[in-house]
């Protein structure tokens, strides 16, 4: 990462030797680009062009690094107040890069182990957790949306973020495929998950409801939208049309209709001319009715449609088990941490002196 060097990271990739041809190198580097996800991917090139720049103001070469370089670099994120999970990230790009280049990893130090840990010390790595939204502040915020085409887009939006316990890169990429409409509800194919980037998949449950209702606000979003195939959530034009959907009349009304059959030519991940919302469009979606609602917008983030479920689940006595066949973490320590909180003040040990 020279001054010369590529921008991201990806391009940095090693060359072989034996002088593959070049189409064959290019397929190389479409498997290496694949062998992280594309928000790690993406992460760890901000972070590396950050750390390129330092290093070009304070007279250091970003690859291969000194120790002296990173652990300057590592001060200087901490003196500006970066969180102890950022710092760890761009550590882990640094040494990212460097496998990539073949080069000697500085951060493997024990000068630089010892900057971080003091690091750590002074300034904690607790994470800032966003609220929790659960139930009741999603129908409070399912009120405030508009009777509009973007409104009922919002409404699925939230109303199915909610009930699946879905991360927003596991929503956004939903297209009409992935939706099996069951006597009992709605059937949710989950293709590849944060902790699944094999892509084995995953099925998830959708009950119809009574309060937040999904499936319903699900289909009725479909049929006012003319989407029958591609990506379920997309963006919509300042003139009030939805990019990439189908030209026809939008349904006035989803009561008693099916959801739409996908067609055979329906792409994996979305066609061309088939747009999708981005992770981002979530949260900002979210916090856009929480500010509606009188809610503190920046305590919520993306995450809180998941956590919120949880929550929830927790609240009225739900199965560890079940909850966790719905958000799909692997480690239930995660899931009980929510479980705690929730029931922080049931059979409280003080509560029958204090």
């Amino acid at each position: 990462m020279t001054d010369d060097a590529p921008n991201t990271l990806p391009a940095e990739l090693p060359a072989y030797s034996g002088g593959l041809p070049a189409e064959a190198m290019a397929l190389v580097r479409s498997y290496q680009r694949a062998s992280k996800a594309d928000a790690t991917v993406r992460a760890y090139t901000a972070d590396a062009k950050i750390f390129q720049a330092w290093c070009s103001r304070h007279g250091f070469e970003a690859v291969p690094a000194s120790p002296e370089a990173v652990a300057g670099f590592i001060v200087s994120e901490a003196e500006a107040g970066r969180a102890a999970s950022t710092i760890d990230r761009r550590i882990a790009a640094i040494k990212y890069a460097h496998k990539l280049a073949k080069a000697l990893d500085p951060t493997d130090d024990e000068a630089v182990r010892a900057v971080l840990k003091g690091v750590r010390r002074r300034i904690g790595t607790a994470p800032t957790q966003k609220a929790a939204a659960t139930v009741d502040i999603v129908q409070i915020l399912l009120a405030h949306t508009p009777q509009t085409l973007t409104g009922k887009r919002d409404r699925a939006l939230l109303a199915l973020g909610f009930a699946g316990a879905l991360r927003r890169s596991e929503l956004v990429a939903l297209d009409v495929e992935d939706l099996v409409e069951h006597p009992e509800g709605l059937r949710v194919r989950i293709r590849k998950a944060k902790t699944d980037q094999e892509g084995r998949g995953a099925e998830i449950a959708i009950p119809h409801g009574r309060y937040v209702r999904p499936v319903a606000l699900v289909r009725e979003w479909l049929h006012a939208a003319g989407i029958t195939e591609g990506p379920v959530f997309r963006p919509i034009s300042r003139s009030g049309r939805v990019r990439g959907a189908q030209v026809g009349r939008p349904s006035t009304s989803s009561e008693g209709r099916e959801f739409p059959k996908p067609q055979e030519s329906a792409a994996k991940g979305g066609q061309i001319g088939h747009p999708r919302l981005t992770d981002r469009s979530v949260a900002n979606i979210l916090q856009a009715y929480c500010t509606a609602a009188g809610l503190d917008a920046s305590a919520f983030g993306a995450h809180s449609l998941r956590a919120g479920y949880i929550t929830s689940a927790a609240e009225r006595g739900a199965d560890l088990a079940r909850i966790m066949d719905q958000s799909r973490h692997r480690d239930p320590k995660t899931v009980v941490s929510y479980i705690r909180r929730a029931n922080a003040f049931k059979g409280h040990s003080g509560s029958g002196f204090l």
